[in-house]
């Protein structure tokens, strides 16, 4: 720092007054102390107060010298000081503190004497403007008589922070992306904080806070976990907080994230579930075959991980085996819950993936939807559906069933095949379709399949039989639907048969049957055949879930999806 010390030897300073030209701004850069200091009084304190090898008490500098210290070069705190060892009588010291000479958010500090260096001082936080800018500081001399004197001190500048940041999503198809910050900013970090936000109305944000990596670099990883898995466009902005209370925003780009996770998974060997991501906590045991559902796929570093509803298990060194569909509800002769079964009314009022239904055969070859051979039990007719024309199907009224009372009789008609099909097409519904009818011809199959391709159901429905030969019929005419053999027993017989009828094959089996058989269940799955349970009731859907099918037809108050 340049002495201004030979300039004022010998000058006649006033022990009560500041020099006259003192007043002129004059100020002069100290690069130690990052600021500018009034130029006539920019004495340092270490060596210029006093004369070397001299004791200090014995001295005293003629003039008041000023410094005025950048603590830390952080532009966060700034000391002023200032020497008035000339002087004898002053009371007080004040200093005045405004920004870009608009006195915006000024203050006054008050100095305290400190007897060692014979210095008034007083500590200037940045925090209590937190604005950058031109800071100006002016000194106010209080005199034991009561006069009062002020004069230029010196100034400083404070930088506005800034921040940039930039997405690196090379980890997108493991659920994560790192959000990278630059910070140029002389003050420390107080706060660095990264919300992310998947929803145009930010309701899902979630706020991160930036981990240093170096200096000036931090970094936030986001995980698709902390959404809930959730698929799309994540949106990204970052604000910084010095310590110096200044504040910095920047708005990020977007990230990606489109991943497919199995629904459930079969674990093909005893394993070990943990309670958290890290799988060192809480260990509980998941027998051979046991049937887990998956919330979704995360990654520590590289090693795959499936959570699951009941925990975490890795997948490496794994035996399983995914299914990318959910298990399938599906309603048992339409919602007999609130009318009667096998009614327009309750495939109406169905809202399941599933509908099914079974179909009987008139004795002029049209298909009608009744359960029994007989007509006898839920309409007001008697006979058997075989030995009656579609007309008299259609003359009688269904007057069994629950809430039967609540439809119009123009409601509770016997449907035709072709009313049930309408109803799941404009539901867009699967229809499982159990052939009741015995003695059915070549002819009448044709017909069959006709119609169920006809509504668009050739790939996507299900025809559903005991009689192992009707389904071989149905697949010589629609290759691509599915069949599934009723069946009131599991056993690897059944499904070696099963397997011989193609893609798209499967057992229906009933529920109280499979329940020990979860084996089974698995075998017949590893050979590509979907299972379903049939009936089960409501209290036991969730062990149901658990042996791992893939339908449920539910017998009562069947579960919405």
């Amino acid at each position: 720092m340049e002495s201004t010390f030979d300039l004022t030897q010998g000058t006649p300073y006033s022990q009560r007054k500041f020099p006259a030209y003192s007043v002129s701004k004059k100020l002069k850069w100290v690069a130690e102390d990052a600021s500018w200091i009034n130029g006539q009084f920019s004495e340092t304190l270490d060596n210029q107060f006093y004369h070397e090898k001299a004791n200090p008490e014995e001295y005293l500098n003629i003039r008041p010298v000023f410094r005025l210290i950048d603590l830390e070069k952080k532009q966060t705190t700034y000391r002023a000081m200032a020497d008035f060892s000339y002087a004898k009588d002053i009371e007080k010291i004040d200093y005045l503190v405004s920004v870009d000479e608009e006195n915006a958010g000024s203050h006054t500090y008050a100095a305290v004497f400190q007897p060692v260096n014979q210095t008034w001082q007083a500590d200037i936080s940045i925090s209590d403007y937190k604005r950058a800018g031109r800071y100006q500081l002016h000194i106010a001399v209080t005199h034991s008589d009561g006069s009062f004197e002020e004069i230029e001190f010196g100034e400083f500048v404070v930088a506005r922070p800034r921040i940039q940041t930039t997405l690196d999503t090379s980890r997108t198809d493991k659920g994560q992306f790192d959000v990278l910050i630059e910070v140029d900013s002389p003050s420390d970090v107080e706060k660095l904080e990264v919300p992310v936000w998947t929803k145009d109305d930010k309701s899902d944000t979630k706020k991160y806070q930036a981990v240093r990596q170096d200096a000036a670099n931090y970094k936030v990883r986001v995980d698709y976990e902390d959404f809930k898995f959730q698929n799309g466009a994540y949106k990204t902005e970052a604000f910084f907080t010095g310590q110096n209370g200044l504040t910095a925003h920047s708005l990020g780009d977007s990230a990606e994230i489109n991943l497919t996770s199995p629904k459930r998974l079969r674990v093909l060997q005893d394993s070990t579930l943990y309670k958290n991501r890290q799988l060192n906590q809480g260990a509980n045991q998941l027998q051979r075959n046991s049937m887990v559902r998956i919330v979704g796929v995360v990654y520590n570093d590289e090693q795959k991980i499936f959570k699951t509803n009941k925990g975490y298990i890795s997948a490496e060194n794994l035996a399983y085996s995914e299914k990318i569909d959910d298990v399938r509800y599906v309603v048992h002769r339409g919602n007999s819950k609130v009318a009667p079964e096998n009614s327009i009314p309750a495939f109406e009022q169905a809202n399941t993936w599933g509908v099914e239904t079974d179909v009987q055969l008139t004795s002029d070859k049209h298909w009608v939807v009744l359960h029994d051979d007989y007509v006898d039990r839920m309409t007001n007719g008697s006979g058997a559906v075989s030995q009656m024309t579609l007309a008299q199907i259609r003359s009688l009224r269904i007057d069994s069933g629950t809430n039967v009372g609540s439809y119009s009789p123009n409601h509770l008609i016997v449907p035709t095949l072709e009313e049930f099909l309408m109803i799941m097409q404009n539901k867009q519904a699967i229809p499982l379709i159990d052939i009741k009818a015995q003695n059915v011809t070549a002819d009448d199959f044709d017909r069959l399949t006709n119609l169920i391709g006809q509504y668009g159901f050739a790939d996507s429905g299900t025809v559903i039989s005991f009689n192992y030969l009707q389904l071989q019929e149905v697949k010589r005419r629609l290759p691509n639907i599915r069949v599934q053999l009723l069946s009131e027993e599991l056993d690897e017989q059944i499904i070696a048969d099963v397997h011989r009828l193609g893609s798209n094959a499967g057992l229906d089996v009933r529920y109280e049957n499979i329940q020990s058989k979860v084996d089974l269940v698995a075998a017949a799955q590893s050979q590509g055949l979907q299972v379903n349970a049939w009936t089960v009731p409501k209290r036991e859907w969730g062990k149901a879930e658990a042996l791992g099918v893939d339908f449920i037809t539910a017998k009562t108050s069947p579960k919405s999806f």
